[in-house]
């Protein structure tokens, strides 16, 4: 299965076989091929991989890139789903244990110091490579609070990962991420920039 695009992200370095294409295209529209799209919208397709609604659980498409809404489907899982994500990207982390402690959390939204609102913390923990990480966060509704990204260049650092965890802003409020080089981040920024 080969197509311009298909061809231009393989040259980037993406493992795109036949089996991932397939199931990126059973996500488009029956009909649809996934050959007639062009790299945006396949970048984009892989980059958000596969959300089941019913178990409230994210799988990746890609192992090359990493886009999340920043503005979460769900509110319990967030950093879950994202630490699944962050983990499909970045050969040299294994992440295992994750737990969300909501307890921190009130129902209703009101202005911080800084006038944002929240809905009070949250703190997420998990095992990196074996090592344990936590982190405190201000919660903001269905928002991804950037700190958290932060804190996962933190962790792939005391890891001694090779590279850090890239994120450009992309078609308003998602996030792309990629692990590599930062001339891979151009090269998405330059079809997936914000508009």
């Amino acid at each position: 299965m080969t197509s311009p695009a298909i061809e231009t992200l393989r040259n980037w370095g993406f493992s795109l076989d036949d089996e991932i294409l397939r199931e990126a295209e059973m996500q488009l529209k029956p009909g649809t091929d996934i050959r007639e799209l062009d790299t945006a919208s396949l970048l984009f397709l892989l980059g958000l991989g596969k959300y089941d609604n019913l178990t409230d659980e994210w799988e990746p498409f890609s192992h090359d890139v990493y886009i999340i809404d920043a503005e979460v489907v769900s509110i319990d899982r967030m950093y879950t789903n994202i630490l699944t994500g962050i983990a499909a990207i970045v050969p040299d982390i294994r992440i295992t244990g994750i737990e969300e402690d909501l307890s921190g959390m009130t129902v209703e939204m009101v202005p911080n110091e800084i006038g944002r609102l929240t809905d009070g913390k949250r703190t997420v923990s998990f095992q990196c490579n074996g090592h344990p990480y936590s982190i405190e966060l201000v919660s903001y509704g269905d928002w991804v609070n950037e700190e958290f990204f932060s804190f996962m260049d933190q962790v792939l650092e005391q890891e001694h990962c090779p590279h850090q965890l890239l994120q450009i802003t992309v078609y308003g409020q998602y996030v792309a991420m990629v692990y590599g080089p930062y001339e891979l981040a151009e090269r998405i920024y330059s079809i997936l920039g914000p508009f």
